[in-house]
């Protein structure tokens, strides 16, 4: 029964409403300044919000609704469920726009790897189980001088949990062979950090660790080679990345 003090409409308004808190992976253009939103959600994982006028040059929403950024509101679902048009975002506010990572081309340029990676791995409106490391990626991303290491470590760990990388094993390689149809040769520095991923409890395993440019490179082109083949497509992000493919 409806209390005498809710608001007029108020169950009307829970009905038709979403209430949303997660990253904004892209922010695409469509139609005359509006946005269509990736979100990795807290609990719906990976899903579409439509921002009616957020690319305005006037709109407070602009500087809010970027990728990168931690943000949280309201969106109201569509009258008809079956339509396939995303929610339409209500009111947004910024939760943290981890701002030194925007301060570098080079952390700029490994945001869009993790972005990208997780645009292309996870479903759609399905609870991704290492939501809770990404504000602390994010902050070492933005904060740490040698943040490389927290990029892969999660890029390796979503791979996993999404059921496309194997986990390590003594067929480990055999297994990769089978995924990417190439023959892979990794230095034992690169087979022990993609150990150390599965072994690790959390971000913190890797305050103070390095690691070398060499399997830096071995974990691109690896990477690179299973997006190729599981998905058919190339990583556009590692373009801006210095590699060997």
């Amino acid at each position: 029964m409806k209390q005498r003090n809710d608001p007029p409409g108020e169950e009307t308004f829970k009905s038709n409403h979403l209430r949303f808190n997660g990253i904004i992976l892209r922010a695409d253009s469509f139609g005359d300044g509006n946005r269509i939103i990736t979100l990795l959600d807290e609990h719906l994982g990976k899903i579409r919000l439509f921002a009616f006028g957020a690319a305005r040059e006037k709109s407070r929403r602009k500087s809010v609704i970027m990728a990168g950024n931690l943000v949280n509101g309201i969106a109201l679902k569509t009258r008809n469920p079956d339509s396939g048009l995303p929610l339409s975002v209500r009111e947004i506010s910024l939760g943290n726009n981890f701002d030194g990572i925007r301060a570098e081309l080079k952390r700029l340029s490994y945001l869009y790897l993790v972005f990208e990676t997780l645009d292309t791995a996870l479903s759609n409106e399905h609870p991704f189980p290492l939501f809770d490391l990404t504000e602390p990626l994010l902050m070492r991303m933005a904060s740490e001088k040698r943040f490389e290491k927290y990029v892969f470590y999660f890029i390796i760990l979503t791979l996993i949990s999404e059921g496309i990388f194997p986990e390590y094993s003594a067929d480990f390689a055999e297994e990769l062979r089978e995924l990417t149809s190439e023959k892979h040769s990794f230095g034992n520095g690169t087979l022990r950090f993609i150990h150390d991923c599965e072994a690790a409890e959390g971000m913190e395993f890797w305050d103070g660790k390095e690691i070398s440019l060499s399997v830096q490179n071995e974990l691109m082109t690896l990477i690179a080679r299973i997006f190729r083949y599981h998905f058919g497509r190339e990583l556009n992000s590692l373009s801006l990345l210095p590699h060997v493919l």
